[in-house]
C-alpha cells in the first residue's frame, strides 16, 4: 500500500504484472466496455478473478498488501541488520542509545515496536549510507569547478 502510494505520488506505474507488454497491448486492443462496466474499473481482471478467487475477494474493497517488517525484524537478516546499523554506539550521538536497546528487547520479546524502530533503522541508514555518498557527491562537484 506504501509502494503504491509512493509510486503514485512520484507519477510512477509499477504494478509488475500490468507493465508487460503484450498484455498492455492486448488490453489496448480491447473495446471500452469491456474494461469498464459503470463504476467499476479494471473489468476484465476482475472477470477473470472471479473464476480463481472466492467471491469476497473479488467483489470486496480494494485493501493493500501490508509487509511484514515486524517479523523480518525478528528474523535472522532483519536483527543482523539492526544490532549492526542502528544499535552501534558509533557515528549516532543525537540517539539513545539505551532506549532503542530497550525497544529492541521489548520487540524481540513479542510486543510490536515496528514502527518505532523502522524509523531507527532507517535514520541509521540514511546517516551511514546515503549521507556520506551526499558529502562526497558535494565534494566532487566542488573539486570539479574551475576558476
Amino acid at each position: 500500500m506504501k509502494q503504491d502510494t509512493m509510486s503514485m505520488a512520484s507519477s510512477i506505474e509499477s504494478r509488475v504484472p500490468f507493465l508487460d507488454h503484450k498484455l498492455v497491448e492486448w488490453a489496448a486492443g480491447l473495446a471500452p466496455g469491456l474494461k469498464l462496466r459503470g463504476m467499476t474499473g479494471k473489468a476484465v481482471v476482475r472477470a477473470a478473478a472471479a473464476a480463481r478467487l472466492p467471491r469476497e475477494l473479488v467483489g470486496g474493497p480494494k485493501r493493500g498488501f501490508l509487509v511484514p517488517i515486524g517479523e523480518w525484524l525478528r528474523g535472522s537478516h532483519g536483527r543482523r541488520l539492526m544490532e549492526e546499523t542502528a544499535l552501534g554506539d558509533a557515528g549516532a550521538p543525537v540517539l539513545d542509545h539505551g532506549t532503542i536497546r530497550r525497544i529492541w528487547d521489548r520487540h524481540r520479546s513479542g510486543h510490536d515496536e515496528t514502527a518505532r524502530l523502522w524509523r531507527v533503522l532507517a535514520f541509521r541508514l540514511w546517516q551511514t549510507d546515503t549521507l556520506p555518498r551526499m558529502g562526497a557527491l558535494a565534494g566532487a562537484g566542488k573539486g570539479a569547478r574551475t576558476g
